[in-house]
This record gives C-alpha cells, sequence and structure tokens, in this order.
C-alpha cells in the first residue's frame, strides 16, 4: 500500500486553514484500486475521526492533467440522502490546475479529493503503487509540515 501525508487546504469556522491528511493507494489486483482518506487526527483517542474509501478509476481528460473517477462506498452514498453524488469526477493538473464535483470543490475551489490526488501523483505513489519506497513513519498527531 502506498500512504502520504497531505497538507490539505480546508474552511474551518469560515476561515482558511490547512489540515492534515493520509492518503493511501492501494492496488489488490482485484478491480479497481482503492483510494482511503484519513482526516480529522483525534489526538486523545490516537485514531482518525474520519475514513472514506473510493474506488478508483482513471480516465481520459481532454482539458489537460489526469482525470479520475471516484466511486463512493454505497453506505457513505445512502447516508448522504436520495441527492447524493455516487462518485466524483476529479481532473488534477499541478497544484493550480485541479477541478472536482464534490460539494467542498465547488463551494470553497478546493477539496480533500484533489489535494490527495496531487501528493499522490507526486510522490509516484500511483504509477507505481508497489514500487519499494522508504515507509514513512506512524502519525503520532504531531505536524509534520
Amino acid at each position: 500500500m502506498s500512504t502520504t501525508l497531505v497538507a490539505a487546504d480546508r474552511i474551518y469556522n469560515g476561515e482558511p486553514t490547512q489540515v492534515e491528511l493520509i492518503a493511501s493507494y492501494k492496488v489488490t489486483g482485484e478491480g479497481l484500486p482503492v483510494l482511503t482518506i484519513s482526516r480529522d487526527w483525534r489526538r486523545t483517542l490516537s485514531r482518525w475521526a474520519k475514513e472514506t474509501t473510493y474506488r478508483v478509476e482513471e480516465v481520459p481528460c481532454q482539458c489537460g492533467g489526469r482525470g479520475f473517477i471516484l466511486h463512493r462506498d454505497s453506505a457513505d452514498v445512502a447516508k448522504d440522502g436520495p441527492d447524493a453524488d455516487s462518485e466524483y469526477q476529479v481532473r488534477v493538473a499541478n497544484r493550480q490546475d485541479y477541478s472536482c464535483t464534490c460539494l467542498g470543490s465547488l463551494r470553497h475551489g478546493y477539496c480533500c479529493h484533489t489535494s490527495a490526488l496531487l501528493a499522490l501523483l507526486a510522490g509516484g505513489f500511483i504509477d507505481a503503487p508497489n514500487a519499494d519506497r522508504k515507509p514513512e513513519p506512524a502519525y503520532t498527531g504531531e505536524a509534520l509540515f
């Protein structure tokens, strides 16, 4: 599994800020690869408060960069209600040129999906997911940036 720590832009109490996420990309050989985004570290519990998984399908992108469809877990879609999207369409070219169809990106212009995919692409985790890499240290809740 390929895992990386990501500094992602977010809105907290109406103000822009950065938060830490863990993005992992796993190719199982059975179906589409799996992207897991863990966020909202709870120091007192020593665990992430929210972990979301997506099946990742790379698709051709006509307008520059690379295109991905993130297929959401059916339980997450059901929890969000009848109008919830079953997938997000993400296009990433670089740190200034990206887009996503999730509500966070549509509302604020950035989201955890683009941050995670940009970091995974920059680290070579998507193009060579099984390459030998130095293991990253376990997350302790201390800022690494």
